[in-house]
């Protein structure tokens, strides 16, 4: 995955803006946090693009730690089929009109959430579908190397 940093020089902890590979079609994201590092995610960027089968669909960002869920933001509303839809999901106050952007979602992360070495965040679309790809995926966070 290739990484951009934001130089903080001399400094403890650096903001990395990443961007993460395209899951395979029909799949969840799954991204590990680096090893020897302490995360707090800022916020999640990607699109949605859904095939004809008429069922709604649920963006969700989830955190997990042994596989169970300690953190998930959804989506505010669902999408339909044959759709291309780009999702924010941020931490703060999200914009005025955030629910009437029918083409752009936003939806809220937790703040303070850091995330330990040995735990994931995921991208996950409930009743996703087969041919739906999720793409275009930026992940902005904080990072803080272990002692």
């Amino acid at each position: 995955m290739p990484l951009t940093k934001t130089a903080f020089k001399g400094a403890r902890f650096q903001l990395i803006t990443g961007i993460i590979a395209d899951p395979a079609v029909g799949s969840s994201v799954n991204w590990p946090v680096p090893a020897g590092s302490v995360i707090e995610i800022q916020s999640v960027l990607f699109t949605l693009d859904t095939d004809a089968t008429a069922v709604n669909r649920v963006a969700c960002v989830s955190c997990y730690a042994g596989g169970v869920i300690f953190h998930q933001s959804a989506a505010p509303v669902p999408q339909v089929e044959s759709l291309t839809r780009s999702y924010s999901f941020t931490v703060g106050i999200l914009p005025i009109d955030y629910g009437s952007d029918t083409e752009f979602i936003y939806s809220n992360l937790a703040c303070c959430m850091f995330l330990q070495p040995t735990e994931e965040f995921r991208i996950v679309v409930s009743n996703i579908q087969a041919t739906d790809q999720i793409s275009d995926i930026e992940i902005r966070y904080f990072q803080w190397k272990e002692d």
